[in-house]
């Protein structure tokens, strides 16, 4: 069984997710068809939704989180710690409400920033303030550099610049659980030892295991056809920006049968649960008992959980 290792509360691990997480300075543009009340609201808080709940899964003290839009915040975030109860507050600002500052239309931009941080500090009583710049990291850049300057010296304030929030909006939910995951779980035995078990950089071999692994025991079928593999392997290099090599497909599966994850049976390859890698194996009914994942979701989870 996993257990958290590595005592972070949801402030921590949302810093330390933005500071992981980078778009490139162009990827920002995204924002700018992006609403602050119908699309970026929503949107973090569900991603405060999915790091709570990484939490939860691991017997943590965590609360809710909630809209507020008011007293100058937009999500709180609320759980337990060995220090009492804990409030993380978001404020957004979005690609429209910088174009009125810069156009001149909005004059109290920085001013009502300011106060919005009064508010949820006094207000609130928020412990952590993270504010996320969304807009055109180019476009806007003297404004954002104006932000940073007028609030760097300000108590538990975490300005966030438009690279980092679009690198946090671009990660998949199993990206963004899995990443939560290894933040908490970093020195756990049984994270470790499956981690341990692929190479430092990952090969479709590794990719193969886990799709193995993972119909071996989701109750699904357990055979394959030869081009059930290549299926599997172009999914792979499609999500890694790469193109298929049918003669990595052939090594792979050659490494698979060599293992003894599988033996060719007529005309199909059938799934030999038998021969599981035990480490893969204790995380795998870890994640499924812990999270409630359907079987055909595990895999997902593995993959940026145990090869990224």
């Amino acid at each position: 069984m996993m257990f958290i290792t590595n005592a972070l509360s949801p402030a921590e691990t949302l810093a330390e997710l933005l500071q992981k997480s980078r778009s490139t300075t162009a990827d920002t543009d995204w924002f700018k068809t992006k609403r602050h009340d119908a699309d970026l609201c929503p949107h973090f808080q569900a991603i405060g939704l999915q790091i709570l709940g990484s939490y939860k899964a691991y017997r943590a003290g965590c609360h809710d989180i909630q809209g507020m839009r008011d007293d100058g915040v937009d999500i709180l975030l609320k759980y337990d710690s060995d220090d009492g109860a804990q409030r993380v507050g978001m404020q957004i600002k979005s690609y429209h409400e910088f174009s009125e500052w810069a156009s001149g239309r909005d004059k109290a931009f920085v001013k009502t920033l300011k106060a919005q941080y009064t508010e949820a500090m006094q207000n609130v009583g928020v412990d952590h303030y993270f504010l996320l710049l969304c807009t055109d990291a180019y476009e806007h850049r003297s404004q954002i550099r104006m932000i940073s300057s007028e609030m760097k010296t300000y108590a538990n304030l975490t300005i966030v610049n438009p690279e980092q929030v679009r690198g946090l909006t671009l990660l998949s939910e199993w990206d963004l659980q899995a990443a939560t995951t290894r933040l908490l779980c970093r020195d756990d035995p049984v994270l470790s030892a499956a981690r341990e078990y692929f190479q430092d950089v990952p090969t479709l071999g590794d990719v193969f295991t886990l799709d193995l692994l993972c119909r071996a025991f989701g109750g699904g079928s357990k055979v394959l056809e030869p081009g059930d593999f290549e299926d599997i392997a172009r999914a792979w290099y499609e999500s890694r920006g790469g193109i298929l090599d049918m003669g990595k497909v052939a090594d792979a599966v050659v490494e698979m049968e060599e293992g003894g994850y599988i033996e060719w049976v007529g005309e199909i390859y059938r799934v030999l649960p038998e021969e599981m890698p035990v480490e893969l194996c204790a995380i795998y009914f870890d994640l499924r008992a812990r999270n409630g994942l359907a079987a055909g979701d595990v895999f997902a989870y593995l993959v940026p959980l145990l090869l990224d």
